[in-house]
């Protein structure tokens, strides 16, 4: 609640949908500006013993071998990469 009162109350924008709840949240969370729990049930703004930033979930999905392009999908840095047409 403090987030949305926060849009609100000092850029003026109002959430007036679930879905603009959603973007809103996965935006905040994927800059590093909230912690979730693994699965992203529950945020909060402060850091806690079981919440995670963004960037700690990711490391911890995706240890070796990737990294974020810049529009924000998974792409291998060092991974293999499978050639399609061949297979």
């Amino acid at each position: 609640m403090q987030i949305f009162y926060t849009l609100n109350a000092k850029y003026g924008k109002v959430v007036n949908n679930i879905y603009e709840v959603g973007a809103v949240m996965f935006s905040l969370l994927r800059e590093d500006l909230v912690y979730s729990d693994e699965h992203s049930y529950r945020y909060t703004c402060e850091k806690k013993e079981g919440y995670y930033n963004y960037s700690e979930i990711f490391r911890k999905k995706f240890p070796v071998g990737y990294g974020c392009d810049a529009g924000g999908r998974v792409v291998p840095t060092s991974a293999r990469r499978v050639n399609l047409i061949n297979l």
